[in-house]
């Protein structure tokens, strides 16, 4: 395949891409968007809180909490979670102070968080596209932001107005700032501003931002200044103001509350998962000794690396299709539900085969989390993402959204997978069943996207997935 052919593949890929994602999200707000003024919208308790919680802040600053929401549910029979008649929020107030900040009466105020979500969807696109350029050319730098477009994870939480979107894009733009930093020390300050937005949006970002802190520290390349130490510092100052808040409410009692006991709990029963999580900290040190080079995956390898990849590609769809029905299957409905604890039985691999149930395009992305020598910039895309799926796997709460953070690094390790199988098959040994093969795995990528957004994220009727 000659050059010229790929780029006008690749841009092809990026504008149905574009295309497709920018109709599908208009059909998935319809019922807000068709909304008449005074008119309510079939919204997920999820929702409701996010957005109670912002027009609360709305009208009065310190007003973070749902009470009366509580109240009136309990009022009408139902009986919602107990967190929810605390004084305070669970959650810092990041998002709600977004929503404060675009809030208008009745249904118009909605809109305007729906078209919230949407920018945020857009920007971690662009966000995917700045990470995808440390290490690919510009054109294939295309490649995982219309994945990311695509992916449903990501599509669902810029349908929904929920807490992990936003907390996706402040953690990708703080891998993005740490990687930079390495070669501009500047760019340290940029990490600990997102990473300080993203800890104050939701708490699991602290596993991403130790991930890369602990990656940074471990790397010898580059000397640790002050602009190191700001960044690491700066998200624990950032969220000073909110631990204050939380004691000025709870006093130390804090520390007494369900959730922190039921943590504890959680660290107790995963015991056994403890000790794989430190056998596999040990291996991961002793593997990337020098791995973080930026030249570890240079381009004389390029060949040989896309050649195992395709193959690696092809014997995952033979296992999808043998052994995992499920990738495949076009009777199986993507399992979703609005219930609560719909997923709590599942076993420790959920996340791993929702994202290879969802998206056969992060395919490439998930054998390149477990493949040996990657370029700098991906291998550290690769750790972050495999330390926070691992975090949540031991903790053992299952939704798929809770891995949102991780699924643009892994657009991005499935684009440089990609294009290192092009490179392979460009090269004049390759056999034209080959090219034949990946284009029909293309295809059949593009139809299943298309029926599990037909199935689960165009009709919108969920909560949990």
């Amino acid at each position: 395949m000659r050059s010229r052919t790929v780029n006008a593949a690749v841009w092809t890929f990026f504008c149905i891409c574009l295309g497709f994602g920018l109709f599908g999200r208009w059909e998935s707000v319809r019922q807000v968007r068709e909304a008449q003024p005074g008119e309510s919208v079939n919204l997920t308790h999820d929702e409701i809180i996010v957005l109670t919680l912002g027009k609360n802040l709305a009208d009065r600053r310190s007003h973070y909490h749902v009470q009366e929401w509580y109240e009136r549910e309990r009022a009408a029979g139902r009986e919602p979670p107990g967190y929810l008649a605390r004084p305070l929020f669970k959650h810092p107030p990041m998002m709600a102070m977004l929503l404060a900040w675009v809030d208008e009466p009745g249904i118009q105020g909605t809109r305007n968080a729906f078209g919230l979500m949407f920018v945020f969807g857009l920007l971690v696109c662009a966000a995917v596209y700045g990470l995808a350029r440390f290490f690919l050319p510009p054109v294939w730098s295309l490649v995982p932001a219309a994945i990311a477009w695509v992916d449903p994870v990501l599509w669902s939480g810029s349908v929904k107005v929920w807490l992990d979107l936003p907390l996706t894009l402040f953690c990708v733009a703080g891998v993005g700032f740490a990687w930079q930093g390495r070669s501009h020390p500047a760019a340290f300050l940029g990490m600990g501003i997102c990473f300080g937005f993203a800890f104050l949006t939701k708490y699991p970002a602290m596993a991403i931002w130790a991930a890369a802190v602990a990656l940074l520290a471990t790397d010898k390349s580059f000397p640790k200044g002050s602009f190191f130490v700001w960044g690491c510092v700066l998200p624990w100052l950032m969220l000073a103001p909110w631990v204050i808040w939380n004691l000025s409410v709870f006093g130390w009692s804090a520390a007494d509350l369900e959730e922190f006991r039921h943590t504890l709990r959680v660290i107790g029963a995963q015991a056994a998962g403890a000790v794989a999580l430190t056998l596999a900290v040990g291996i991961f040190f002793w593997m990337r000794r020098g791995l973080l080079n930026p030249r570890a995956a240079g381009s004389r390898e390029a060949p040989l690396a896309g050649r195992r990849l395709f193959f690696m590609l092809f014997t995952l769809t033979l296992a999808g299709l043998f052994l995992f029905h499920s990738w495949f299957s076009g009777r199986l409905e993507p399992r979703a539900a609005l219930g609560m604890n719909f997923f709590s039985g599942e076993r420790a691999w959920f996340y791993l085969d929702r994202l290879l149930c969802l998206d056969p395009l992060l395919w490439p992305g998930v054998i390149a989390l477990f493949w040996i020598r990657l370029p700098g910039p991906a291998d550290f895309m690769r750790w972050t993402a495999l330390a926070y799926i691992l975090v949540f796997s031991i903790w053992g709460n299952y939704q798929s959204r809770y891995i949102m953070p991780a699924v643009p690094l892994v657009c991005v390790l499935s684009a440089w997978g990609l294009f290192q199988i092009s490179e392979f098959l460009r090269k004049p040994g390759a056999m034209w069943l080959e090219k034949v093969w990946l284009g029909s795995w293309v295809a059949f990528a593009a139809v299943r996207l298309c029926w599990i957004h037909q199935k689960l994220t165009l009709p919108n009727h969920f909560t949990y997935f």
